[in-house]
């Protein structure tokens, strides 16, 4: 079947170039080669076009399917699916191509596990968009307890892998799961390898959670990421970077003129509207990190004057604002009533701008000029301890 597929793919000018290749590898039984081969056909416009990659499986690929790399074959096979019109059709075609795997005995002892990890979280993937969320979840289970007994697991398993658990996720509106798992499918993930759209879409995700999850405070790693870049090709979505900024360092005013400028833009998603309050608030405690981390080492006891005045709120909320901060984990201190100031002695790491980079030199300049003269007065008032 597979030669007489190629007979026909000469009669296509856009696919004839490929045949007289795949034709010899595959009468060498050149399997590895053959197999690099076809990934190089993939990328192109013709494999892509209408049902084209369907039949290439159903009519090429898969009369050798269990002689080449399981992995690769599970790629093949998972690609193939993507071009099905239905959800159901293609869980069809991966259960069957599942069941048709075997794995000869120069492969690893773990490639067959490997290659059904990806056809189950993919299988679930799909099953997930059919509304069959708790099927989804039992798999998704199901594929983590596996991960967690294997050591030696490649970036592409963990790619499908936390791809399920943000769509999951997002399924269930877990805002802080979702970041989290979406960082780690783009961790796994390089960004070249997705398409304008797909990058665009996780991208205006990813903001969106960061936005409205009510335990997210900083947000270095996400500004940093190249997948934001997508979104400055999008004018109705490049406000949610900014916005990110303005909440990163708790720059109360930009924040505010954001949300005035782009108010039409910001109003389109409800999910800005319904978390209006808890961005105010984790506004807010932005502004509370951003003055404790701008404070030098010995100037930690800051006054609820000084806090009042740098986030932007009345004097008699400054005491909540700090109870709120210290219940959610964002810093630790000791409150005094009395005094009417706290005394700061952790606050919640995070990724740096390059201003706060020139805050951290400075900080650390002037402690290195600190330590240099307690150095130098010790050395004058105990000169014979040097001697």
């Amino acid at each position: 079947m597979a030669a007489a597929y190629l007979d026909s793919l000469a009669e296509r000018p856009d696919a004839c170039e490929c045949v007289p290749r795949l034709q010899d590898l595959l009468q060498r039984k050149l399997w590895h080669q053959l197999t690099c081969a076809i990934e190089e056909e993939l990328q192109k416009p013709w494999v892509q076009a209408g049902e084209t990659m369907v039949t290439f499986y159903d009519c090429f690929i898969k009369e050798f399917e269990t002689k080449i790399n399981p992995i690769k074959m599970t790629e093949f096979a998972v690609h193939t699916s993507r071009k099905y019109p239905g959800h159901t059709e293609a869980i069809a075609f991966l259960e069957a191509t599942m069941g048709r795997m075997r794995i000869s005995k120069q492969e690893k002892g773990d490639a067959e596990e490997l290659s059904k990890l990806i056809f189950n979280c993919e299988i679930a993937y799909r099953k997930l968009q059919l509304d069959e969320v708790e099927a989804t979840k039992e798999m998704m289970k199901a594929a983590e307890k596996q991960l967690d007994k294997m050591t030696d697991v490649s970036d592409l398993v963990y790619s499908f892998f936390y791809r399920l658990c943000a769509e999951y996720n997002k399924k269930k509106e877990r805002s802080t799961e979702f970041y989290r798992s979406a960082l780690q499918y783009l961790t796994y993930t390089p960004v070249d390898t997705l398409s304008s759209e797909e990058q665009c879409d996780i991208a205006k995700d990813l903001c969106l959670a960061a936005l409205v999850a009510e335990d997210l405070f900083t947000f270095g790693e996400l500004l940093t990421h190249p997948v934001l870049n997508a979104l400055s090709a999008s004018p109705d979505c490049g406000w949610m970077t900014d916005m990110l900024k303005a909440l990163n360092v708790g720059n109360i005013t930009a924040y505010d003129q954001l949300c005035q400028a782009q108010s039409a833009r910001i109003s389109a998603y409800p999910i800005m509207l319904a978390n209006e309050k808890l961005l105010r608030q984790k506004l807010t405690i932005a502004a509370l990190i951003e003055l404790i981390f701008r404070r030098k080492a010995d100037e930690r006891q800051i006054a609820f004057a000084d806090i009042a005045t740098g986030c932007c709120v009345p004097a008699e909320q400054v005491e909540l604002l700090l109870i709120k901060a210290l219940s959610l984990k964002v810093i630790r201190g000791v409150i005094d009533e009395v005094e009417q100031h706290i005394q700061i002695t952790w606050a919640i790491p995070h990724a740096l701008d390059m201003d706060q980079i020139a805050v951290m030199k400075e900080n650390l300049g002037a402690w290195q000029a600190k330590t240099g003269e307690t150095m130098q007065y010790v050395e004058d008032q105990s000169p014979e301890l040097f001697t």
